[in-house]
């Protein structure tokens, strides 16, 4: 069947299930196989639930997002190859190979996610260049659970977050408790004998109450140990 370039595609069938055909053209082994299959299942439970975007790339994104959460990643992410062809005495041409529409780096961020979700062990279900670039994940996730709340925030909302808080404070002198929300931002602030700021933690999303106007301070988080250091 003609694929018009693709690997592989996934249409309804006539008895109301859905066929994926595969180019097996594009495909060397079973291990990509499992990949493709990965991917095309996935598609296949995001219409039965009725989840989709309008734009195709971001749909398939969202497609190899959701099969590596699921528990896919891996199966993916083993399809990944690096190559290199000596093309004369003096050189030589790398590349690689992968199935999907996210990166390598990408996949392997993601399944580091799972991983702290679901305190799973990957490694063993990962041959060695996909063991490499999970490693990779892991290290930039821990690097981004690390950073403080509204790092790399637009000015505006910086500004935006510095007059919640000057407006809290007022409120703190005249009515002494109380708790302002602004959850849809990612914080709200509270006065309990003093005015604090809580948001949640990047790594576990427990609530951590810090006090505000004290200046650059280091934040812990008792549930999962994540540190910050940050300006309230």
């Amino acid at each position: 069947m003609d694929l018009e370039g693709k690997v592989a595609q996934v249409k309804p069938s006539s008895s109301s299930g859905f066929v994926v055909d595969i180019n097996y053209g594009a495909v060397q082994d079973s291990i990509e196989l499992l990949a493709v299959l990965a991917h095309e299942i996935t598609h296949i439970f995001l219409n039965i639930v009725g989840l989709s975007f309008q734009d195709t790339m971001q749909n398939e994104i969202l497609t190899d997002t959701t099969a590596t959460y699921l528990g896919f990643g891996n199966i993916i992410l083993n399809a990944y190859s690096k190559r290199q062809k000596k093309i004369n005495e003096k050189t030589v041409e790398f590349s690689s190979k992968w199935f999907g529409y996210l990166s390598p780096a990408e996949y392997g961020c993601i399944i580091a996610k799972r991983t702290k979700k679901f305190n799973e062990d990957p490694i063993p279900f990962l041959n060695a260049e996909a063991g490499d670039v999970f490693r990779c994940g892991m290290v930039t996730l821990e690097s981004e659970y690390r950073l403080p709340p509204m790092k790399g925030s637009f000015w505006s909302d910086k500004i935006r977050y510095r007059w919640h808080r000057r407006c809290a404070a007022k409120e703190s002198r005249k009515n002494g408790v109380f708790h302002n929300d602004y959850w849809h931002l990612g914080y709200r602030f509270e006065n309990r004998g003093e005015l604090c700021v809580i948001f949640q933690c990047r790594a576990c999303l427990q609530l951590l109450r810090v006090p505000a106007f004290r200046g650059i301070i280091s934040v812990h988080c008792p549930r999962c140990e994540s540190e910050y250091r940050c300006t309230s």
